[in-house]
């Protein structure tokens, strides 16, 4: 029987400003679950010139337990975009591939 435990209970991020990355806050899949709170990213402009859709916040571990909280994601025009991918998860990046 495979071990299905992260070897990470939990990860907190919170207070923190992301700019103009192509992911600003990533959880990779070894944490059971994650709090992003009160976090800033904005995507003014594109990483390398990438057409891809920035990713506010990346889950990896597709069974994590995830709490966003008051955070803020700004687009080019400095509100919300639809172009920004406010929470991807692993499954997600999945179905695009396919």
């Amino acid at each position: 029987m495979k071990d299905t435990y992260g070897s990470v209970a939990g990860t907190i991020v919170e207070f923190n400003v992301v700019r103009d990355a192509a992911t600003a806050y990533y959880a990779v899949g070894s944490a059971d679950a994650a709090v992003f709170r009160r976090n800033h990213a904005y995507f003014w402009y594109p990483v390398n010139d990438s057409t891809n859709a920035p990713v506010a916040f990346q889950i990896d571990e597709p069974g994590a337990t995830v709490a966003l909280e008051k955070n803020s994601v700004e687009g080019r025009s400095g509100v919300g975009e639809p172009g920004v991918v406010q929470i991807e998860r692993t499954q997600d990046l999945r179905k695009r591939a396919s």
